[in-house]
């Protein structure tokens, strides 16, 4: 009877220390689990490839992309990181944006324009892969957009371009290039051209567009404390969703703020005015 019983008594003490070992083995689990940032499976890879294989994976679980991202700097954007404009270059490239828009008011990013493409394309020439190689392409606004010592320029189609085309944009591709519409309509109609009583908005974004050939922006990304758009595309962003970026990542947009910004512009339903 006694040894029956201490037998019962070792079985209950082994039960319970199998049990206890199972709960702070799953408890344990679960913490590193929940600490795991699956993005540091290509912290092994160079500095492109890693952040674009990073924004391609997680771009696999977005419902929808932006057709075109604006990235737009309220304040001075020569106190932000040119290191952080090209991390968030190549984030929209591994999340196949295809239109990129880069702007400030005065044309500070625009001025360093072949930086930047010497810059990317360094960065992109150690990559292995083909799709991250070829998947950029850098113009500006007064290169192939605008011209403003000529009176008409070819608009540059983005539609033959595969990959994620960046713009670089100031304050004359805003509230200029509707002046500058509304002269051409007044120049045609003085010409006998058009006719004043068929000018409606349809006429005048159909002189617009002759200038600006490019998707209406889908999400604009602010980043700089001023909350303000400080004249970007004020004709193309009557549909635009427009997220603020944190004020504390003023000088440098972390990569989670963009990603979050790119899953709640997924998240929404556009109506479209309905």
């Amino acid at each position: 009877m006694g040894l029956s019983a201490s037998l019962r008594h070792v079985a209950l003490r082994c039960m319970w220390n199998f049990l206890h070992g199972l709960i702070t083995f799953y408890s344990i689990t679960a913490s590193l689990l929940a600490r795991f940032n699956f993005a540091k499976l290509f912290d092994h890879l160079p500095g492109y490839h890693r952040d674009f294989g990073r924004a391609q994976s997680d771009a696999k679980i977005l419902a929808r992309i932006p057709s075109h991202l604006g990235l737009v700097w309220s304040g001075d954007p020569s106190r932000h990181g040119l290191e952080n404009l090209l991390e968030l270059i190549t984030w929209s490239a591994g999340f196949n944006v295809p239109v990129v828009s880069v702007y400030d008011r005065h044309g500070f990013w625009r001025s360093k324009k072949e930086e930047i493409r010497l810059m990317m394309e360094k960065r992109t020439s150690s990559c292995a892969t083909s799709s991250a190689k070829s998947c950029l392409q850098i113009v500006s606004s007064n290169e192939k957009l605008l011209s403003a010592e000529v009176d008409h320029v070819e608009p540059y189609d983005f539609t033959v371009y595969s990959g994620t085309s960046v713009i670089f944009l100031s304050e004359i591709d805003g509230k200029h290039c509707i002046a500058e519409a509304a002269r051409d309509v007044c120049l045609e109609v003085r010409a006998g051209t058009l006719s004043d009583v068929t000018i409606n908005e349809g006429v005048l974004d159909h002189f617009i567009r002759r200038k600006r050939n490019f998707l209406d922006p889908d999400l604009v990304i602010k980043i700089g404390k001023l909350d303000s758009l400080s004249g970007y595309l004020p004709w193309h962003v009557r549909l635009t969703s427009i997220i603020f970026s944190p004020a504390r990542e003023e000088r440098c947009l972390s990569y989670q703020s963009f990603k979050d910004a790119l899953a709640q512009f997924s998240r929404v339903e556009q109506r479209v005015g309905r």
